[in-house]
């Protein structure tokens, strides 16, 4: 693994202070120099305004999912990738459609949720589809392949299962990546 791809790593692990640390360590002059430190400044002031309770968790969230978004690209650019490496002709259209969805979403968290009528996939913010029992197989078919698609890609990573057995997925930074 190259020091990028750590960097990665770091960033879609949550680690985003050690990942700023270590492109800091990097990048001691030239034109990524004031860049990189407008980030730490921008993820500075993203932290002070969720401990100070300035804006909503929900905010927060948002601006910090497109703060990851954008150290991702600038990683992307040191790295020489002008622009990443797509999967998405590979991946069938339900799955490109809930990978946009959760890199857009608030907590970048995808939960499978089974019930006794049916299961459906939720993100923070709305349902992606509901599935009653019985209802049309060749459909929940294609939404579980879709997660499968993701997880095998390494575009979302499995998380342990709730108590309540509910399936959790986390988009990695390969996911935003591939949104762009």
């Amino acid at each position: 693994m190259n020091r990028y791809e750590e960097i990665e790593q770091f960033i879609s692990e949550d680690k985003i202070e050690k990942a700023l640390a270590e492109l800091d360590a990097m990048i001691k002059e030239g034109e990524y120099r004031q860049e990189l430190i407008q980030f730490k400044n921008r993820y500075a002031a993203l932290e002070k305004d969720r401990r100070s309770d300035v804006v909503s968790d929900n905010t927060y969230k948002v601006d910090r999912n497109k703060f990851v978004r954008d150290l991702l690209s600038l990683v992307s650019e040191l790295e020489g990738k002008k622009s990443p490496a797509r999967l998405t002709e590979d991946l069938s259209h339900e799955a490109k459609e809930l990978l946009k969805r959760v890199a857009d979403d608030l907590g970048g968290l995808i939960r499978v949720i089974g019930t006794k009528d049916g299961w459906s996939i939720q993100l923070a913010r709305d349902v992606v589809v509901t599935f009653g029992q019985g209802e049309d197989p060749r459909a929940q078919a294609r939404w579980e392949s879709a997660i499968d698609q993701l997880c095998q890609a390494g575009c979302i990573k499995d998380l342990e299962p709730t108590q309540r057995g509910s399936k959790r997925y986390k988009i990695t930074a390969k996911g935003y990546n591939q949104v762009g």
